[in-house]
């Protein structure tokens, strides 16, 4: 683990200064990851499965509208005064509706309304608080739109047909997310592996650099076989720096579809195990 040595300066009150050597350890290395959980990841992260979520949510609010249409609905309707019961005019009704997926549409209304008789003679004879009480059933068919559920239904079908298109489209861009996140991961694990040959290369190159200087000071060489040695010397160099390049080009990609941000470090496992191509697209 690589350590940093950071000294502070503390100034104590008689004026002498006094070094503490503080041991800041650096951050771990990022963890290795493996091919399942970058799938996993990016199903949950990616900006395509996200906003195909949300349209899949939104289907699911319209069929749940729809369905609401042919829900039983109660409707209370009260008006009148808690305080005294000898007031006229109180109304307490209660309305209980149904609308059939054949377009029938069912209504019971119970209710009940006070009144009041005021007496000729006060001090004879009082008034007079009764209540009237309405029940009515209604049941009508609307003739004019046709007859039959594809009438009644249609908002209703086109709500559920929206939502398995919409479930269709998540499942493909699941897929596709996952099947693109595999070819970044093994583009990066192939790239890891180029610029293990790039540094072997160029491991090489300088032993036979060094070995090409060695015998021109024996004179053993001419300058020409130098110069060459020195001119593989910096070809290694630049394949080395464009694979490395390429690595980090592979893992912005892989971090783009997992929905990471930029810049964030991590490392893939270069040991890719067969049981784990099994992509998990279950989410």
């Amino acid at each position: 683990m690589n350590v940093r040595r950071a000294l502070v300066v503390v100034s104590a009150a008689c004026g002498c200064s006094l070094l503490i050597a503080i041991n800041a350890h650096a951050q771990s290395p990022p963890a290795q990851l493996t091919l399942a959980d970058a799938v996993n990841e990016a199903l949950v992260k990616n900006d395509r499965i996200v906003n195909q979520s949300d349209t899949t949510a939104q289907a699911d609010l319209g069929v749940r509208l729809a369905k609401s249409l042919f829900h039983p609905k109660v409707t209370p309707n009260m008006f009148g005064s808690f305080g005294r019961t000898d007031i006229s005019s109180q109304t307490y009704r209660v309305d209980v509706s149904e609308k059939l997926t054949t377009g029938t549409e069912v209504r019971l209304s119970v209710g009940t309304a006070s009144q009041l008789i005021p007496g000729a003679f006060p001090e004879r004879s009082p008034d007079v608080l009764f209540y009237n009480a309405d029940t009515t059933l209604t049941v009508s068919q609307p003739l004019l739109r046709g007859l039959g559920r594809s009438v009644a239904r249609r908002p209703l079908t086109s709500a559920e047909l929206r939502r398995e298109d919409a479930g269709r489209m998540q499942s493909l861009s699941e897929q596709q997310v996952a099947v693109e996140v595999a070819a970044a991961y093994y583009r990066v694990v192939s790239q890891q592996a180029f610029v293990e040959v790039a540094r072997q290369s160029l491991l090489r190159s300088r032993q036979l650099r060094e070995a090409s200087e060695a015998k021109l000071d024996a004179g053993l060489v001419s300058q020409l076989d130098s110069l060459r040695s020195q001119q593989l010397v910096a070809q290694a160099e630049t394949q080395l720096f464009d694979a490395q390049s390429a690595v980090e080009d592979a893992r912005d990609q892989l971090a783009f579809l997992m929905g990471r941000p930029s810049g964030e470090s991590f490392d893939v496992v270069a040991a890719v195990d067969r049981k784990s191509t099994r992509l998990n697209s279950s989410h």
